[in-house]
This record gives C-alpha cells, structure tokens and sequence, in this order.
C-alpha cells in the first residue's frame, strides 16, 4: 500500500515538472515563484483527499489555503507579469 505522503510527493514532484516545462515554453525562470502558491494548494487538497480524517477542519483548512495560495501565486503573477526576468535567475 501506498502511503499518503508518497501520493502527496508524487504529485508535488510532478507539479514542479510541469511548471519547470512551463518555464522552459516561456523562457524564462520566475514562472517558479507563481508555482509556489499552486504548491500550497495542491498539498492541501491532496493532504484533505487522501488522508482518513475528511472533516469539516481539513476542508476549512484546505479552502483557507486554497485562498491564500491563489492571492500569493497573483500577486506574484501581477508583480512580474511586464518586468524583464530578474538578473538573480538569470545568473
């Protein structure tokens, strides 16, 4: 049988692949801190679905980060969408 956390890091693993391919498509780097809060909210949803205890907390919980996830990853989003990549990734 396969354990929660190993679901939860396949999925993360391949949430960062795709995003890395994304960057690659887009040429540029920071697409990685928008992926950030995509992260957070698929832990939490995949944390809610695959673990035993689905109560009314864990969905509180994953929908209280489904919210904050989405502002950070536009935020972020907003903040970089017109600027030129930061010369830190670039390096």
């Amino acid at each position: 049988m396969i354990s929660d956390l190993a679901v939860i890091g396949f999925a993360l693993f391949l949430h960062a692949h795709v995003w890395y391919a994304i960057s690659l498509l887009k040429k540029r780097n920071d697409v990685a801190d928008v992926a950030w809060g995509f992260g957070f909210i698929l832990v939490a949803w995949f944390a809610f679905f695959v673990s035993d205890y689905r109560g009314w907390r864990g969905g509180l919980s994953a929908i209280l980060v489904t919210i904050w996830g989405a502002r950070l990853a536009r935020h972020i989003h907003l903040r970089n969408r017109e600027k030129v990549e930061d010369a830190r990734y670039q390096a």
